[in-house]
């Protein structure tokens, strides 16, 4: 498996068909029992790919406390990535 060379991360869907498949968008809100969260970024994990050989997404979310934390990681799945280019 090849590194993904890609531009800034806007959208990442995750699965074989993209029409069943969940979408994560960079700005996309959503209700959680902590609170509301909002996707600040979907960044490629580089240093996952040099030790494990295989490309890992992770997606940050804002809580509502205003902190940035990951919130989910994708590897090993069937991904598109659509980004800014």
């Amino acid at each position: 498996m090849e590194k993904l060379s890609v531009g800034k991360i806007r959208k990442l869907i995750v699965g074989e068909n993209p029409k069943d498949a969940f979408a994560y968008e960079v700005g996309k809100e959503f209700s959680t029992p902590q609170g509301i969260l909002k996707i600040t970024s979907i960044i490629e994990d580089e240093s996952h790919f040099y030790f494990f050989g295989n490309i890992r997404f992770l997606i940050y979310v804002e809580k509502p406390d205003k902190s940035v934390a990951v919130w989910k990681y994708f590897d090993k799945m069937p991904v598109t990535v659509e980004c800014i280019i």
